[in-house]
């Protein structure tokens, strides 16, 4: 029975607990945890994409749980050594993830930022529909011909900062020149094509690297696919990608990359990119279904970034405000009582409340100022003796506005009302 107790006096602890919390929260903690969960959000959009992923889970979950308990144990030493520890992180981060913090640096780089959170514009549908041919087609051959190749479509940024070398051409898609292009013969042949509308801009440009080690598909894809996978890592651009060993073609973007076996199906993805579509209603359907997938894709990041944002603020911000929790006894006062009617049998003569609030508005407080009121003014139709049950709600409890009321028990109080 004594177990029992102690279970629901702790669960009653931590339930006034929560509701100090959000009694405290106010519309700058909640700006305050969402730009949180962005940062958080971006390290985890490229963490994700290598081994430090499990890595970087494993130690912030460890180091929370650990520094919950030592605070909730109230071990100073441990804490001072974790608060340290919290100062140096940044210098410990910077030396451990090097890779990482570059990437995130690329990716937050004010150059690149609208092509993060654009899209492609439509290109002109002759147009369009004349490349997005012209490629698929020749893509085919090649691969049927055993001739690699990659060809770059941008996205709605500019990839100068992102890519090298390279050769300017300025010339029209065609079948011909793009065989020409990446004929073994051509000394840009090894490098990749970039189109722009229906112009080959530059041919013989050099993509950066993935730097993933987590994607079992580049465990057996060559220099050509882990070059168009690290240029859709960094832009929103998309790459088709021909294999001459084994006559295959892929299609790069969004960080992932695929096999497409059929023209038919390379032509439906690009486009899909270019955003042109044989009607508007399935133009609209692709932009719904990159939408959806998009979300679905980052779910799982955006939940752990945000309750990790959560985590962060409970342990390092709430206490700074320091906000505490206080039990206090309020005296149960009747007002406008009739001069011919007493009260009797009240159940209690007083309530338990409990309020949050910084340390200084208790310091200053006076406990005496604090009241349970019930009016009985409209209680009363008549002078018929009768037994009144009264919910206390916080327009019933009197105290100063600068703390908050957290919970009342008991939340209700009987009484019977006499008449002389």
């Amino acid at each position: 029975m004594e177990h029992l107790y102690a279970m629901i006096s702790s669960l009653e602890d931590f339930n006034v607990a929560i509701r100090s919390i959000l009694a405290a929260f106010s519309m700058k903690d909640f700006f305050d945890i969402l730009l949180t969960a962005l940062i958080i959000g971006g390290f985890l959009f490229l963490f994700r994409k290598t081994k430090s992923t499990s890595v970087v889970m494993t130690s912030i979950v460890g180091f929370i749980i650990f520094y919950l308990i030592a605070y909730s144990l109230n071990l100073y030493t441990v804490l001072s050594i974790a608060n340290a520890f919290l100062g140096g992180i940044v210098v410990i981060l910077v030396i451990v993830f090097q890779k990482e913090l570059r990437r995130f640096a690329e990716w937050i780089n004010i150059t690149s930022i609208r092509q993060r959170f654009t899209h492609k514009k439509g290109y002109g549908e002759d147009t369009a529909r004349g490349v997005i041919e012209t490629v698929a087609s020749t893509a085919f051959i090649m691969a049927k011909r055993k001739v690699g190749g990659l060809i770059v479509f941008p996205g709605s940024g500019s990839i100068d900062s992102i890519v090298s070398g390279g050769f300017d051409l300025d010339g029209k898609v065609s079948e011909p020149l793009l065989l020409s292009i990446f004929d073994t013969s051509s000394p840009g042949h090894d490098g990749a094509v970039v189109i722009e509308e229906d112009v080959i801009k530059k041919f013989g440009v050099v993509l950066p690297l993935s730097e993933r080690d987590d994607y079992e598909k580049l465990k057996h894809l060559g220099t050509r696919h882990r070059s168009a996978l690290g240029l859709s890592e960094r832009t929103n651009s998309l790459c088709v990608v021909i294999s001459e060993e084994k006559k295959r073609i892929s299609v790069a973007f969004g960080g992932a990359i695929e096999a497409v076996e059929t023209k038919e199906e390379l032509e439906e993805k690009l486009r899909s990119f270019l955003n042109v579509s044989e009607t508007n209603v399935s133009r609209s359907k692709v932009r719904i279904v990159g939408i959806y997938l998009s979300i679905k894709s980052h779910a799982k990041d955006t939940i752990f970034a945000v309750l990790l944002a959560v985590v962060f603020w409970l342990v390092i911000s709430y206490p700074q405000m320091g906000i505490i929790q206080k039990k206090l006894i309020a005296p149960i006062v009747f007002i406008n009582i009739p001069s011919n009617a007493t009260i009797e049998r009240l159940t209690v003569p007083e309530v338990t409340v409990w309020f949050s609030g910084s340390e200084n508005d208790f310091q200053l407080l006076n406990e005496d100022n604090i009241k349970a009121i019930i009016d009985m003014s409209s209680r009363l139709p008549d002078q018929q003796p009768r037994y009144i049950l009264v919910s206390l709600k916080s327009e019933n409890i009197q105290h100063p506005s600068s703390i908050k009321l957290i919970k009342i028990d008991p939340s209700q109080v009987e009484f019977k009302v006499v008449f002389k």
